[in-house]
């Protein structure tokens, strides 16, 4: 990837601030690039490390392009001692260069955390000049490519944060500094690395271990009592900071009243529809409130909303309306997935792969998401992957006929998971989602190739 900078860098400045101990000359660093392929002469080139690649590799072959490198390697341009921690140093620092900057927000959780950015995106963006992570790019390195895309007049600056072990929201959190934290709830992703639901959100909290300001949290979670400068929302106790009575709910969103701190809006039109996507409104608008959103603003905004945490998940592929949720999985985001598709006036069929990192509880959780599926009136179910049959079996007890469920156990041979689909889905939407690592994506390029 190779980024211009709105914000011109000097090397000399890059060097201090991300405590080099090189003394480059004093040239003006327009771009940054992450990809020799992409690389051009006067860039400054970031050796990253990933699960396939290492970026110390290429230092050599960037100088000798005419780029300029921070590395750790011996004769880099801006040598480091870890390129990660410097990472973290030019973040913040170029995020405190920007001279607009209103507040910065940082949106973690084990489900919605992509919803919710949308919707406080969509919210804020006629009041404020906002720039947001783009996708789920939302590691140090999305972090990273986030802060440097910022233009100079960006006002409000919006950060998803992932993690898959503790101490990584904590790093994240130490780079961008978060004004405003939003957790979206603690659920069960990634629970086979961390070990139990209390270590998670552990992790989760890290996100207020620099100088947030407000800490938007979901009403009763005891495994968030700790949290500071909290502001609670809720759409069912009148206790919370923020109290959403959803007075009906359909086909075309859902009408409800907002009590919060004095403040009553009452008969809104939210067009979103589900439970998990009102929660995920719940935390959007809650920040917004704190970043002074009001009425005026609220109303001009919501007819627009039904758009924003979907523009990026329904494709047109052929004959199929595929809804591609394949970047992450947990229990919880397969159940909210579900639910959502379920007030959609159409026929609806789900490719499930595995859900990743669940630990002891994979089989149970992989059956009461089958068994999900069944209520939720899915019409076909194909699983993929070691837990294929679990999925089937859950499915099975919550009604639907062994017909309707496809199996296919082998990750590397799709074949038979395309030519069930082919078979049985003539219309519809088609919901295919998976953990990352399982590359689910894999059967939207198939049935792209099909149908092309």
């Amino acid at each position: 990837m190779r980024i211009k900078l709105h914000l011109p860098l000097s090397l000399s400045e890059i060097a201090r601030a991300t405590h080099s101990h090189s003394s480059p000359e004093d040239k003006v660093i327009t771009h940054i690039s992450t990809d020799t392929r992409e690389l051009m002469c006067g860039d400054l080139f970031i050796a990253l490390r990933g699960e396939r690649f290492d970026g110390e590799d290429y230092v050599e072959p960037a100088l000798q392009i005419g780029a300029y490198t921070l590395a750790q390697a011996v004769g880099a341009t801006v040598r480091v001692e870890s390129v990660a921690e410097a990472l973290v140093h030019l973040i913040r620092h170029y995020i405190k260069k920007l001279p607009s900057l209103k507040y910065t927000v940082g949106i973690t959780g084990s489900v919605g955390k992509t919803t919710t950015k949308e919707l406080l995106r969509a919210l804020v963006e006629e009041k404020y000049r906002t720039h947001a992570t783009d996708g789920n790019l939302n590691n140090l390195y999305g972090v990273l490519f986030t802060t440097l895309c910022a233009p100079k007049d960006t006002e409000v600056l919006i950060f998803e944060l992932g993690m898959n072990h503790t101490g990584e929201i904590r790093n994240l959190s130490a780079a961008i500094s978060p004004d405003v934290a939003i957790i979206t709830n603690i659920g069960t992703a990634h629970i086979g690395n961390l070990g139990s639901k209390e270590k998670i959100a552990e992790a989760k909290l890290e996100i207020c271990a620099t100088n947030t300001k407000i800490c938007i949290i979901p009403y009763g979670e005891p495994l968030l009592k700790s949290a500071p400068h909290p502001f609670t929302y809720s759409s069912d106790s009148p206790n919370a900071d923020a109290y959403f009575i959803s007075l009906r709910s359909g086909k075309s969103g859902t009408v409800f009243d907002l009590y919060s701190r004095g403040s009553a809006w009452l008969g809104k039109h939210l067009p979103l529809v589900g439970t998990a996507a009102f929660n995920c409104f719940c935390a959007a608008l809650s920040a917004a409130l704190y970043m002074g959103l009001g009425e005026r603003e609220l109303d001009s905004r919501l007819p627009i909303l039904n758009e924003a945490p979907l523009r990026q998940k329904f494709i047109n592929v052929g004959k199929y309306t595929i809804y591609d949720d394949t970047y992450s999985a947990s229990y919880e985001a397969t159940v909210g997935a579900l639910d959502m598709l379920r007030l959609y006036n159409k026929p609806t069929h789900a490719v499930l792969f595995d859900m990743l990192e669940l630990g002891e509880d994979s089989a149970r959780l992989h059956r009461l998401a089958g068994r999900r599926c069944a209520e939720c009136g899915i019409s076909h179910l194909f699983t993929v992957g070691s837990y294929a049959d679990e999925y089937a079996i859950g499915a099975r007890s919550g009604g639907m006929k062994s017909e309707n469920i496809h199996i296919n156990k082998d990750t590397n041979d799709l074949s038979a998971t395309l030519e069930a689909i082919k078979a049985h889905v003539a219309d519809g939407i088609l919901l295919v989602k998976g953990s990352h690592a399982t590359q689910a994506e894999r059967i939207i390029e198939m049935i792209r190739k099909e149908t092309t």
